[in-house]
Formats: C-alpha cells, sequence, structure tokens
C-alpha cells in the first residue's frame, strides 16, 4: 500500500516538476520580451514595440495555460516577477501611444503583480520624460508628468495595506514618490532656465 502512495506522489510531482521547468524557461523568454518591449519605447520605435508586445502577449498566455493546473507554482513570485515585468511594458506602451492604461482584467494577471508592474512603470516612464525633455518636446513631458503624478495618487492609499497582501508595495510607493517628486523638480527648473534664456535672447536682439 505504502508503495502505491508513494508512487502516486512520485508521478505528481514528475509532472509538477516538468511544469516548472517549462515555466522557468517560459518566464524567462517574458523577461527578456518585457525588456525589448520597454527598450523600443524609450528608443521611439513604437512599430517594432508593438510586434514585440504581441510575441510577448503569446508568451505569457503560454505561461499561465501551464501553471493553471498548478496554484503552487502559479502564484509564486517566479511567476508574479515575470508577470510584473510584462505588466510594465503593456502600461509604458499604452501609455506612450496612446496616453491609456490597461487594466488588471484587460491583461488577465492577478493585482499583485499588477500593482508591482504598475509601480515599476513609473521609473521607465521617467526615462521617457527625460528623452523628451533632450528632444524640448516639453508639453508631451509635462503630459506624461500629470499622467504618472496621478497615478501615484491613485495608488498611494494602498500603502496603508500590509506587505503580506502586497509583498514590496509600501517600498515601491516611496520610490515612486521619489522619483515624481525628483523629475517635477528638475522639470520646473529647466523650464525656468530655458525662459531665462528666451528672454535673454530677446533682451540681446533688442540691443541689437
Amino acid at each position: 500500500m505504502i508503495n502505491r502512495i508513494i508512487n502516486s506522489i512520485a508521478q505528481v510531482l514528475t509532472e509538477k516538476d516538468s511544469a516548472r521547468e517549462e515555466i522557468i524557461r517560459l518566464t524567462r523568454d517574458v523577461v527578456r520580451l518585457s525588456r525589448s518591449v520597454v527598450n523600443s519605447v524609450l528608443q521611439g520605435a513604437m512599430d517594432r514595440a508593438a510586434a514585440v508586445l504581441k510575441e510577448l502577449e503569446s508568451i505569457v498566455e503560454k505561461v499561465k495555460r501551464v501553471a493553471k493546473p498548478h496554484p503552487e507554482l502559479m502564484y509564486t513570485g517566479l511567476v508574479y516577477n515575470a508577470l510584473a515585468e510584462f505588466v510594465e511594458a503593456e502600461l509604458l506602451y499604452h501609455v506612450v501611444a496612446k496616453r491609456s492604461l490597461v487594466s488588471p482584467e484587460e491583461l488577465e494577471v492577478h493585482y499583485i503583480p499588477y500593482l508591482q508592474g504598475l509601480c515599476d512603470f513609473i521609473g521607465e516612464i521617467k526615462r521617457y520624460i527625460l528623452k523628451l525633455i533632450r528632444e524640448k518636446r516639453f508639453n508631451e513631458a509635462d503630459e506624461l508628468l500629470r499622467i504618472a503624478e496621478h497615478i501615484f495618487m491613485a495608488i498611494q492609499p494602498l500603502s496603508e495595506y500590509p506587505d503580506a497582501l502586497v509583498p514590496g508595495l509600501r517600498r515601491k510607493i516611496d520610490i515612486m514618490r521619489k522619483v515624481l517628486e525628483d523629475l517635477e523638480k528638475f522639470l520646473l527648473d529647466l523650464r525656468s532656465r530655458n525662459d531665462l534664456i528666451s528672454r535673454l535672447e530677446q533682451v540681446r536682439r533688442h540691443l541689437v
């Protein structure tokens, strides 16, 4: 009898180990493609970003399909970390390309990786805003900063919940706050300098 029990358990563990190995492989692809989407957006290559995003969405569906029969694998840091990267890539693309957000329901992801990706998205949108500033596209930079600030104001109350419910959320929200404060100060300072340079240039032309 004990042999039958152990053999049955061994069969289950073999199936789960096989699923785990497949999930590890797939989540690596999710992370790689997510970073490719982010880099493409930051480079302004939106067509390439959209193409990679389709491939990424297909891989994410495979992860969920493989993990679904195994909740103890689905609800782990391995899968959640990869899905958070996926959420970050989706949000960056949609905010930059369409000035819109996508919900957890649209992405079909759990709220934990969604919130983690939403927080991390702020760091990437900062990089994109800095790109706009270098290109002197100040109005677009302002618009995206307002969107980022609105997201922060909406998510900030969730910092009251314990880490046991949303691991790492408080720390991520604190980082969001610092990133946005520094970015706003930088943008205001840069605008002031540009205004001063414009006024000095007008004075110079008048004197000439």
